[in-house]
């Protein structure tokens, strides 16, 4: 059972707990963004192949091993957002998206230190992509929980804008450090695309002190066991499981295609310029307006 919390709250606390509540699954998809724009150079640096199309599906390969681990993080995390509050979880999952993407700063490359490199690579994927998958339920659950029937679908969509407006972030950060450093191979190779991903480790520190402080919106901790919840679940909601999936994976497989394969295949097989990739910061633009566009109508 929830209870709003929204009402008596000023605007400047609402737009603070909403930030803080998107905070999480944004950094996770400045990350990726920050990936798909460096897919290749990361092929080049972490990956054993002969050719660099041969590196580049192996950099893509790992890109999606966090998806292996997504289902896992939803159903894990959400049980324990549900029994012990969905801020402890969000904490939780901020952890552990700040750990992966630690790794990726600090790793030394394939060939400083040979295979390691590509497992720590792989391990640090798997870790992002188990708290995302908890991260994405429980911070929309809480987001709609914070709301009230007039404005639910309203602060819903935030999660959707907060996930545009950082991977446009994230394109430009790397597009800028590109332009930066364009007559300067080495330094990208060495350091350019490590700063890249520094820079989203910036925000981690806001993003704990606001989780700290968010008021929980469960009051009532579940006393069902995990085998009742995930039987309710699949036995008495079949039907809307396999529809919210298929939605899913038809809103998203449009979006990594052209987001992140696209580019790269452009960089590495035609040899356009890796600054050409700006060219994949377009349907964010649009992404970003659609969703305001949408929430400023769900809130009428």
């Amino acid at each position: 059972m929830a209870f709003n919390i929204s009402k008596n709250d000023s605007k400047l606390k609402k737009a603070r707990n909403i930030a803080g509540i998107t905070m999480g699954n944004a950094i996770e998809f400045y990350d990726l963004a920050i990936y798909g724009t460096y897919a290749v150079l990361l092929g080049q640096l972490f990956f054993p192949g002969t050719n660099d199309f041969e590196k580049l599906m192996l950099s893509f390969a790992t890109l999606g091993v966090g998806f292996v681990t997504r289902p896992l993080g939803t159903i894990l995390i959400g049980l324990y957002a549900d029994k012990f509050g969905r801020r402890p979880a969000l904490l939780f999952t901020l952890w552990l998206m700040s750990i992966g993407t630690l790794l990726f700063v600090i790793t030394p490359t394939y060939q400083q230190i040979g295979i390691w490199a590509t497992i720590i690579i792989m391990l640090a994927r798997l870790m992002q992509g188990f708290a995302l998958g908890g991260e994405f339920g429980a911070s929309t659950t809480m987001l709609m929980e914070y709301a009230d029937n007039s404005n639910r679908g309203f602060y819903s969509s935030w999660q959707l804008f907060g996930q545009s407006l950082n991977t446009l972030l994230a394109s430009l950060v790397g597009i800028s450090i590109g332009f930066w450093l364009k007559d300067n191979e080495m330094a990208l190779h060495s350091w350019g695309w490590r700063l890249a991903f520094a820079i989203g480790l910036l925000i981690v520190p806001m993003a704990l002190y606001i989780r700290r402080s968010l008021p929980e919106t469960k009051q009532i901790i579940v006393k069902e066991s995990t085998g009742s919840l995930l039987k309710l679940v699949f036995c008495k909601y079949p039907k809307q499981l396999i529809a919210g999936i298929l939605i899913t994976l038809g809103a998203t497989v449009p979006v990594y295609i052209t987001l992140f394969y696209l580019a790269n295949f452009a960089i590495s097989e035609l040899k356009f310029e890796m600054r050409s990739s700006i060219l994949h910061v377009l349907p964010q633009l649009y992404r970003l307006f659609w969703y305001l566009l949408l929430g400023c109508f769900l809130i009428k």
